[in-house]
């Protein structure tokens, strides 16, 4: 069995994945639940020249069901997640770096729910069902906030000046 990174991005009708190998620097599969979360999800999984290796209806619409059909698709390729990085949206003004998700962290990301109520609860939502699925898998948070959180503070603020005046 090949040990695996596993890129997670969960968007609100879409579950995207990729494995890469260990050091990161080569794909060796891609995969997706397509309509997550709904009774018509369909996983498929593809080589990393995008040949395609499965594609299956799956039987109900739990989020546990399609994170584990994406394991079980990788464990028939010869595949083991050793690790998990998710795509977040948002990580405030606390996350500027990717994080390990723990107890703390977890519960830190409800506080932005309200700022990216779309993507930020589909993405807990994948994080507690891994998390249901295997306690001892190594989950990461990548935020998408911590781009913005390094710029300097003209770029910021630049678009504010040259805002219309509001009526």
């Amino acid at each position: 069995m090949n040990r695996c990174l596993l890129a997670i991005n969960a968007g609100s009708a879409t579950l995207k994945f990729r494995a890469f190998s260990l050091d990161g620097q080569t794909l060796l599969a891609r995969g997706m639940v397509d309509r997550f979360g709904s009774r018509e999800a369909l996983f498929s999984l593809a080589d990393a020249n995008g040949q395609k290796l499965a594609e299956r209806g799956l039987a109900d619409a739990a989020h546990d069901t399609a994170l584990a059909a994406a394991l079980n698709g990788l464990a028939d390729q010869g595949l083991e997640a050793r690790a998990l990085a998710h795509r977040v949206v948002h990580g405030g003004n606390r996350f500027r770096q990717p994080a390990r998700v723990d107890a703390d962290t977890r519960s830190a990301l409800d506080d932005y729910i309200a700022l990216a109520p779309l993507h930020q609860p589909v993405s807990l939502a994948v994080i507690d069902a891994f998390s249901r699925i295997d306690p001892q898998l190594p989950q990461i948070a990548c935020f998408d906030t911590a781009f913005h959180a390094t710029q300097p503070t003209v770029a910021t603020r630049f678009p504010l000046r040259h805002c219309p005046p509001l009526a």
